[in-house]
């Protein structure tokens, strides 16, 4: 890997992870509460408000992952980069951020924005 595309990586390692006394403050389990819950409210079923704060949470990772990755994409190595389409939507994200974490439990307690990172690129892989 070239200078540039460790910096990329830095960068963007640097802009999806949150820490806090250098632990994450949100893992994978948190990640499948709230995303879950905005996946049950898009669905139309009723929400407590304590979802509320979660919900916010899932999507605001989301948002900024996404954010990231499309900013970033030209200086990640190809092994690392996602291809999300043009006709991309949240409710689309959290659905398939919800499906990796289902199908990779094994994984939650990693950092939230690793794994909505590793679904994305699972979802949309670069040709």
């Amino acid at each position: 890997m070239n200078v540039k595309g460790m910096l990329a990586l830095l960068l963007l390692t640097a802009t999806l992870t949150v820490q806090a006394g250098g632990r994450s403050t949100t893992d994978g389990n948190s990640l499948l509460e709230g995303c879950g819950a905005a996946v049950r409210s898009l669905d139309g079923g009723g929400q407590k408000v304590p979802d509320a704060f979660a919900m916010g949470q899932c999507f605001g990772i989301l948002d900024g992952v996404v954010g990231s990755a499309q900013i970033m994409e030209k200086q990640l190595p190809a092994t690392l980069r996602t291809c999300i389409p043009e006709n991309y939507s949240h409710g689309q994200g959290v659905r398939i951020v919800v499906k990796y974490l289902n199908e990779n439990p094994q994984s939650l307690d990693l950092p939230a924005s690793f794994l909505v990172m590793m679904s994305l690129k699972t979802a949309f892989p670069c040709s």
